[in-house]
């Protein structure tokens, strides 16, 4: 019911318009002369198609792991459009989350470099929302574009250690050791744990292995309160960073330069031993101490008036200082004749405080 109003006829193919106003062409498609998309001969004649711009009815999607090192894919979503559209893609990096697809670019999100439909994370975009502009093309038409909705979460990225940890504080029993983080990087922000450790040898500079010289001790704070249990030893602080959603990170810093001290203390109080008789020598045993380094002794002798019945840290009123008597024997002279005598037994360990504790006097006075 359609005539042909005008024809054209190339080298192997002929083109009509109808009365309608439609099109018809048959013959070579080799280049696509005949104009229905096709590259296929066709000896009848086929429909002009002519082109649509591309239209989106499934919108495009973001799919992938959020954390660095990881890879985001774009799913073009589904289009309609004549000729097929074809794709390209634009990635970006938002502040906020794209809650759904969109054909405007929120002002919270920026182009990142990605222009292929998968994207590489990496710490440029740690603490970001990621979407993916995804354009398509129909040949001869306008472009059409959609942004997907963004990641779920912000790109994760493991903390890393930037500025090892490190510990402060005096090292000798009763003192408090305190745990520096140093300094990370890290989406979240890292969150830490601690183990404090007590090594057998220094360690000098920080580490990510724990020195076999070295086994965990019952800390697990920023803090650790040195007790006996830490004498001798030298000690460091194991600070584990970890950004919630990712592995977690650990160093060990490096350990105290000198190895804790303790105050030497009197286990057994000291005694003394020997006749109380006039030119004969009594000679101090200073007892059991414990203590680090292992202490070492200072003695004084004393004359008393009256007996001590046991060990006292305080001299008493009724003993004088006995002048130029500081060895762990003393012979006794007609000074002391009629005097109780007593030692005072000083334990020091080095780099503290000495701790000093009184005999039991002579049972008998000197005769």
């Amino acid at each position: 019911g359609k005539t042909a109003t005008h024809v054209k006829a190339g080298l192997f193919h002929t083109c009509a318009v109808l009365s309608d106003g439609s099109g018809t062409c048959w013959g070579d498609s080799g280049g696509g002369q005949i104009g229905n998309y096709s590259n296929t001969y066709s000896n009848v004649a086929v429909s002009l198609v002519w082109p649509s711009q591309a239209a989106n009815t499934s919108v495009p999607s973001v799919s992938g792991t959020a954390r660095t090192g990881e890879t985001l894919t774009a799913s073009d979503g589904t289009w309609t459009g004549v000729p097929t559209p074809e794709f390209t893609y634009q990635w970006y990096a938002c502040t906020t989350e794209v809650t759904s697809a969109t054909q405007t670019v929120p002002d919270t999100c920026t182009t990142t470099s990605g222009t292929t439909d998968s994207l590489d994370l990496t710490s440029t975009h740690a603490g970001k929302y990621i979407a993916v502009k995804v354009t398509g093309t129909s040949t001869g038409t306008d472009p059409t574009s959609w942004l997907s909705a963004s990641t779920t979460s912000q790109v994760k990225m493991q903390a890393e250690n930037t500025s090892a940890p490190t510990l402060s504080g005096t090292a000798r029993t009763g003192q408090t050791l305190i745990a520096g983080d140093g300094t990370w990087t890290g989406s979240p922000a890292p969150e830490f744990t601690y183990q404090w450790y007590a090594c057998t040898a220094v360690v000098s500079s920080a580490t990510q292995t724990v020195p076999d010289t070295c086994t965990t001790t019952s800390g697990t704070n920023s803090t650790l309160s040195l007790t006996s249990t830490h004498a001798g030893k030298y000690i460091a602080v194991k600070v584990t960073g970890t950004s919630t959603g990712t592995d977690p990170t650990s160093w060990l810093s490096a350990s105290t330069t000198s190895q804790v001290k303790m105050q030497a203390s009197a286990t057994v109080k000291p005694t003394l031993a020997g006749t109380a008789k006039v030119r004969r020598s009594l000679t101090a045993n200073p007892g059991t101490w414990t203590g680090f380094p292992t202490p070492t002794y200072s003695y004084k002798w004393y004359a008393c008036t009256s007996k001590i019945a046991s060990p006292t840290r305080n001299v008493p009123r009724s003993c004088q200082l006995i002048s130029g008597a500081t060895s762990r024997t003393f012979k006794l002279t007609v000074t002391q004749k009629g005097k109780y005598i007593a030692v005072r037994v000083t334990g020091t360990s080095a780099g503290t405080t000495g701790a000093s504790w009184l005999s039991k006097t002579t049972t008998a006075k000197v005769s």
